[in-house]
């Protein structure tokens, strides 16, 4: 095994155990926090907050799919630079505390309840998230259809059309990973949302309205940070794959493929058997 290879299982191990432990953490939270009543500190609880709503089962398994796509090049010669993988991270990140503020912003003015109600654990679970996730689901497949047969992106034509002084690459840069962390936290809205509903009853609870906006402040930035580091790791572990496969860039755009069809059907069988869904990975 040489030192590529070992790289590459390190940067997977590294992933899972981040994996593993924030959902973990997540079902510890959902459990002892939001349902337990127990006594926390609010920053604690805030910071605990913000990765459980980052590895929640209703968006994490979109982020490793998209991102092992999105690094490689359409001719799949190399990854983007550190500098630039890193950027594209940040990119993500704003998009994420973009939909924070937006939804922290409606759950202030209509209250926790609102954003309770998003929610698609329960007997009664919303059903405008569970349409907006099947139909990113059935997206997803025929993008993962597309990469698997060899046909690339079919999305990057429309938005060239989009922006017809703009080359297609230009397009799906960094407005691509801003607008993919907007839709990542978007999409965990179903599990996400009634996590920040708490966070705000808590935090009022505690101190008022300066303690939500400290609890807020630390829940999105510690996100935000989360998707930095995840990002930053799938994209180093795609490139080690690439460094030893350099003649099987074919197959690699097609394993792509299979990855966001995977993510496509989870999207679309979360959404209609809600209650399996919830069953499995709400034990």
């Amino acid at each position: 095994m040489n030192k590529e290879w070992i790289k590459l299982s390190l940067y997977f191990l590294v992933i899972l155990i981040l994996v593993v432990g924030g959902y973990s953490l997540f079902l510890w939270f959902v459990v002892n926090i939001m349902k337990g009543g127990a006594a926390f500190g609010l920053l604690f609880v805030a910071l605990v907050a913000g990765v459980a709503s980052f590895f929640n089962p209703c968006a994490f398994p979109l982020l490793p799919a998209y991102l092992a796509q999105y690094y490689t090049t359409k001719e799949g010669k190399e990854v983007k630079s550190a500098s630039k993988i890193l950027l594209s991270g940040l990119a993500a990140s704003l998009g994420v505390i973009t939909f924070n503020m937006l939804l922290g912003g409606v759950i202030g003015i209509l209250g926790a309840g609102f954003g309770k109600s998003l929610g698609l654990a329960g007997d009664n679970p919303n059903f405008s998230v569970r349409w907006l996730r099947g139909i990113v689901g059935v997206l997803l497949l025929y993008l993962g259809f597309s990469h698997a047969t060899g046909k690339g992106n079919p999305f990057e034509k429309l938005a060239h059309l989009w922006h017809p002084k703009s080359s297609p690459k230009e397009v799906s840069g960094i407005k691509k990973m801003y607008g993919y962390g907007f839709g990542y936290t978007l999409l965990g809205i179903g599990c996400g949302g009634p996590i920040m509903a708490g966070l705000f009853v808590f935090s009022f609870a505690q101190g008022g309205l300066a303690d939500a906006l400290i609890a807020f402040f630390i829940y999105s930035m510690t996100m935000a940070v989360l998707m930095i580091i995840v990002s930053f790791l799938t994209a180093l572990s795609k490139e080690a794959l690439l460094t030893n496969l350099r003649q099987s860039t074919v197959a690699i755009q097609r394993i792509s493929g299979v990855l966001l069809l995977l993510v496509g059907a989870f999207l679309v069988l979360s959404s209609i058997y809600v209650t399996t869904f919830t069953s499995i990975l709400f034990p």
